[in-house]
Formats: structure tokens, sequence, C-alpha cells
């Protein structure tokens, strides 16, 4: 191989890199960016539901907590701010629950060993549902992630919240919106 040659290989590597980059970048929503986004959602309509598996095979239906208000968080193990948002739904999993609310994590595109190692790693015991081929991404218009959503006991949606909470207060504000009523 010429030395031109190379530096052309070089030059594609380092071009393609960039871009993943930015595919990385511009689909993992930074914390400064969390805010209410609904106007592409039919907010105030009823949910769309859903049927996916949990980390330990059993399929669960978002329809089967009816009567209880629900928030889920639409994540993946290789996002940033995902990540650095997953201690705040642990407390709040660990405080909201016992309140009636039904708090679930659902994992985007990956493989069940990648999140079941995510989570042990962690020490995170909130539930964690797979969508592996992006059905409830899809469903619900996410197309930056983290994303959270609010679902009302009566399963209308409330509102969607695009980007990491920077604290609990502010997605305590979120949940008190669908827990008290």
């Amino acid at each position: 191989m010429t030395r031109v040659t190379t530096i052309k290989i070089v030059k594609i590597f380092l071009a393609l890199a960039l871009v993943a980059g930015i595919v990385v970048l511009t689909s993992c929503s930074a914390t400064a960016n969390a805010n209410t986004q609904s106007q592409d959602l039919n907010q105030n309509k009823l949910a769309p539901d859903f049927l996916l598996k949990d980390l330990n095979g059993n399929l669960v239906a978002l329809s089967n907590f009816r009567g209880k208000p629900v928030f889920f968080n639409y994540w993946a193990s290789w996002c940033p701010a995902c990540i650095q948002e997953m201690p705040l739904i642990q407390s709040t999993y660990n405080d909201w629950t016992r309140k009636g609310l039904v708090l679930l994590t659902v994992n985007s595109g990956e493989d069940a060993a990648t999140v079941q190692g995510f989570m042990k790693k962690n020490n995170y015991t909130m539930p964690a549902l797979l969508d592996t081929q992006s059905v409830v991404g899809t469903e619900y218009n996410i197309y930056y992630i983290p994303v959270s959503v609010f679902i009302d006991k009566n399963g209308i949606l409330k509102s969607r919240v695009v980007g990491a909470f920077p604290d609990k207060a502010a997605l305590e504000k979120q949940l008190a919106s669908i827990v008290t009523q």
C-alpha cells in the first residue's frame, strides 16, 4: 500500500468517526435540554399501548396498569445523559412506587444481556423493559433519548419530557400532575 493510499484510508476513517460521533451526540439529548414536548403526540388522548418483555422474559403490557399513574423513561446504556439520569430514576422508583406510581424503564434497542449487565452493575432495581425493535420509540415518536412519558391513571398521555431531568424536583413536578389526580 502506498503512502497516499494510507493517508486516504485514514482520512476516510476519521470522517466516518466524526459522523458517528455526531449521530451519537444528536440522538442522546443533553440534560440542559430537558423540556416538555407533546406537540407530535396525542396529548390528553389514550396513550398508545405496548407489549414488551422484561428482563425475566415476562410480557408486560402498558394497558395492564390502567387505574394507576405510569411514568416510563426511554433510554439506552450507551447514552451519557441517560446514564447521568438513572440514579434519579432509581431514587424516584424507591420513593414514588409507595404512592401508587408505576415506574418503568424502556430500553431502546439493546439486548437483554446488555441491559441486565448495566442494571446489575449499577444496582438498579426498577423494572426494565426491552424495546429491541424500537416499537415503542416509533409509536411515541421518540427521536432523541432520554425521554420521559407521563400517563395518568385513566391511561391518558399527559406529557412527555425530552432530555434528562436536571434534578429530582423537576421530575417530581411532572409526577405530581399524574399521581395526585
